[in-house]
């Protein structure tokens, strides 16, 4: 655990380029190395209620009020990074739905992870006590999703809570996904999309998934993990 170990600075406010005009603020937060790659950060009260607070008053200056605001967990990773446990605590993830926060996002070189409104009040409606965004990489696969699949980056992306218990569905909210990805010498961007292997093995091809060549990621949505 890194409880109380990570550390975070002055939460900075940027406009997101997206077409409603939400203000998102953002937090800075360095992830502590643990064992074999994997990392973890606890993100500060603090830091969680300072962001909102911001962004809400960058949001009442800029006349965006109507827009919404939105929360940005930015964490560094140290060198050698593969799996990143990122814990929320319930006082936090409380304030974020009571201030009506439109999307919390999870930003990392690892992957991205983001959350919206109706999302983060599922997650609140379905746990109990602290909550834990955990990514970590999957390498045990069945034939047949690893011949689909290939060599490409698989992650396990969960939200859990208490011991072992996690949210699989957000009631009809929504999670953003973007993965980074190298693109190989014979492969088309256009060719590239996401899948989801259910725990029989069965891979099935995400739609509306797709490679972004400006971030070099494959994007996608889900309403659960």
């Amino acid at each position: 655990s890194s409880s109380g170990e990570s550390s975070t600075t002055t939460p900075d406010t940027t406009p997101e380029k997206k077409p409603n005009q939400t203000v998102t603020a953002a937090a800075f937060v360095t992830a502590k190395a643990g064992k074999n790659g994997a990392a973890s950060a606890s993100i500060p009260n603090k830091a969680v209620t300072d962001a909102i607070a911001k962004a809400q008053a960058d949001a009442k200056a800029q006349g965006k009020t109507a827009d919404g605001i939105s929360v940005k967990l930015d964490v560094t990773l140290p060198k050698g990074t593969t799996s990143l446990t990122v814990v929320l605590t319930r006082s936090s993830l409380n304030g974020l739905v009571s201030a009506g926060v439109c999307s919390l996002e999870v930003n990392s070189t690892l992957v991205k992870v983001s959350f919206d409104k109706k999302a983060l009040a599922e997650i609140k409606k379905q746990s109990t006590g602290n909550i834990s965004i955990v990514i970590a990489p999957k390498k045990k696969l069945n034939k047949t999703a690893r011949k689909i699949i290939g060599t490409r980056p698989v992650y396990d992306i969960t939200v859990g809570y208490g011991s072992g218990k996690s949210v699989s569905n957000f009631g009809g909210g929504i999670a953003t996904i973007s993965i980074p990805y190298t693109l190989g010498k014979n492969e088309a961007v256009g060719g590239l999309y996401a899948v989801h292997v259910d725990v029989k093995g069965k891979a099935t091809r995400i739609a509306g998934s797709a490679y972004d060549a400006n971030s070099g990621c494959v994007i996608f949505t889900t309403t659960h993990f």
